[in-house]
């Protein structure tokens, strides 16, 4: 085909989508009637996108208020205060038609309004009187009809039509000129093209190029129009040569990615730097790749590669912190996109999973029929539990220590909810920095292990409520009942620093408890030691070992209760102690 002997070359470029039905919204009305009597009138009203209203205002020519007569000055005036939506379609004395278009994607307020006057009727001078006697006129009554019509920026689907136009016609390749034009307004709607290279269309000797209104170069991907994304489908193009017509066509797809078991309760779409969610159970969100649109031949194939990343307030950067699927960091195979492409059902994600819950920044790089790759951002954020669920999972796996539910209360109270906080509002893992060390994460304030408080604690303890449940209360039930086999108290719970009996090299026991009682020559109990609503008593369901464990998992430097062998009583260290938990 040689495009020099075209006489005339026509290019209409359709696109095609399973979602591009539209039609306009039911028109609005509003009739407004002002009298001397009745002046003054308004409208105010929500405008969607390609909706029509129509204001007809009646203007009565005159009117009696009280004992006076009132005529209409002068044509009345119409006045579009901003913006452009209202047209005047009738302007005449008494009649005044105005009427909104809203063609805007954008959200604004347009308002418009007739004025207009009457005049009071002169007295009429009867004979013998004079003009002096007449009564005052009462002054004139201003009339004033008032609309206001405001548009939303909300979700709108588009029928977008790209129109074609040959700039010049010279030996291959032809180029042709690209602009948008929405074909409910005729209106031409600016373009933000993705791509940056140009792809090869057949025939050979057309190539494409964007009109000057775009930015970079037309590729597999359509744009965005005013920040929301176009349908996808199929452009075809196609024009004329003699007797001959051929149909080459180009072909835009697109990746949607959904979160099958999303919080709001039924498949959700995640867009560009939206967000996935743990969900309050917890589960890890069911991640699915869609292409649009529907329909799609089965030849038509996809790889993809998914890579998560988090970044810890300290100790970033380590490597169970980053998450490639698949665990090469290479994208898949090639699989047909004419079937949802489930994520969650990757081998290496499910291998991931059992690793430990994780979250973070993600990215989805994907590539259609071996474009080039393109790529989708999103952050995989968690839900906290219900406290309900939380205090029974404690509850049931709280190793004969009662009141760990309240340790957890105090630990991660007054964020997103009341108690029982492993994420912030926003999602990001829940974080405190301490003095040294990591810091803690999540329901217990997670910091290192049971045996090292320096240890990096594994993410999952950081993205999944659960285990940080069982992490912390490790921790609590190790600080309580640790009993080093070699006597070390220093390394002991607070079981041990209380009744360690083992001898030190002075001959005294290592054991507050055996302390007193070698001192004094009997048993000497612990006094009672309130904190808040709770007493730790000898007598009682709480004794003070149960103080001392609850400082220990705060880091407590000296130990809440201690015989004074000097003074010969108990002290007690209470700066920093963090023990009026609430047994509630």
């Amino acid at each position: 085909m040689n495009p020099l002997k075209k006489t005339f070359i026509s290019i209409l470029f359709l696109l095609t989508t399973t979602v591009l039905a539209h039609s306009a919204p039911s028109p609005l009305s509003k009739n407004m009637g002002l009298s001397p009597a009745s002046p003054n009138d308004n409208w105010s009203f929500n405008i969607l996108y390609l909706q029509t209203a129509t204001l007809t205002v009646t203007i009565s020519e005159s009117g009696t208020v009280g004992a006076h007569t009132y005529r209409l000055a002068a044509n009345p005036n119409i006045s579009i205060d901003s913006g452009t939506f209202w047209t005047t379609v009738t302007d005449n004395r008494n009649t005044k038609v105005v009427k909104a278009t809203n063609l805007s994607l954008n959200q604004q307020t347009d308002s418009v309004s007739v004025s207009c006057t009457w005049n009071p009727d002169p007295p009429q001078l009867s004979s013998g009187t004079a003009e002096s006697a007449l009564p005052s006129l009462p002054p004139p009554i201003s009339g004033l009809a008032f609309a206001s019509a405001q548009s939303s920026e909300g979700d709108t689907i588009w029928e977008i039509t790209p129109v074609i136009a040959p700039s010049k016609q010279v030996s291959p390749p032809i180029q042709w000129e690209v602009s948008v034009v929405d074909t409910n307004s005729g209106n031409k709607i600016p373009v933000t093209w993705s791509a940056a290279t140009q792809e090869a269309v057949s025939p050979s000797d057309i190539s494409w190029q964007v009109g000057p209104s775009s930015s970079g170069l037309l590729n597999t991907y359509a744009g965005t129009v005013n920040s929301q994304e176009p349908s996808k489908g199929k452009i075809k193009a196609t024009y004329e040569q003699s007797q001959t017509t051929t149909s080459p066509e180009l072909s835009f797809y697109g990746v949607r990615l959904y979160q099958v078991n999303h919080p709001d309760g039924s498949s959700t779409e995640i867009p560009d730097s939206g967000k996935a969610w743990i969900t309050k159970d917890p589960e890890m969100p069911q991640l699915q790749i869609k292409v649009s649109p529907d329909n799609l031949p089965s030849n038509l194939t996809i790889s993809w590669k998914l890579q998560v990343t988090y970044n810890r307030p300290i100790n970033s950067g380590l490597p169970q912190d980053t998450v490639s699927i698949p665990a090469n960091g290479q994208f898949t195979s090639p699989v047909s996109c004419a079937q949802p492409i489930n994520i969650f059902q990757h081998a290496d994600w499910s291998q991931a999973v059992n690793t430990g819950f994780f979250g973070g920044t993600a990215t989805l790089t994907y590539s259609i029929g071996g474009s080039p790759a393109q790529s989708v951002s999103f952050t995989i954020a968690g839900k906290n539990p219900d406290p309900s669920q939380a205090r029974s999972y404690i509850d049931q796996n709280n190793q004969g220590i009662s009141y760990a539910y309240a340790i957890a209360k105090h630990e991660s109270k007054g964020y997103a909810q009341a108690y029982y906080n492993q994420f912030e509002n926003s999602g990001i893992p829940l974080h405190h920095e301490d003095d040294t060390g990591p810091g803690g994460f999540g329901v217990f304030q997670v910091t290192g292990s049971a045996t090292d408080n320096e240890y990096k604690i594994p993410r999952k303890e950081i993205w999944n409520w659960r285990e940080n449940i069982v992490a912390g209360i490790n921790i609590v039930s190790a600080k309580r009942n640790y009993w080093s086999t070699i006597g070390e108290e220093h390394r002991s719970g607070a079981l041990a620093w209380m009744n360690m009996t083992n001898l030190n090299p002075k001959g005294i026991p290592k054991g507050q408890r055996p302390q007193a009682n070698l001192q004094m020559g009997t048993t000497v109990p612990v006094p009672d030691e309130t904190q808040g609503a709770l007493t730790f008593s000898d007598s009682g369901n709480f004794k003070i070992e149960e103080a001392v464990t609850i400082k220990m998992y705060n880091g407590a430097s000296a130990h809440y209760c201690a015989w004074d062998n000097i003074g010969q009583v108990w002290k007690f260290n209470r700066t920093r102690s963090n023990v009026k938990i609430t047994l509630i």
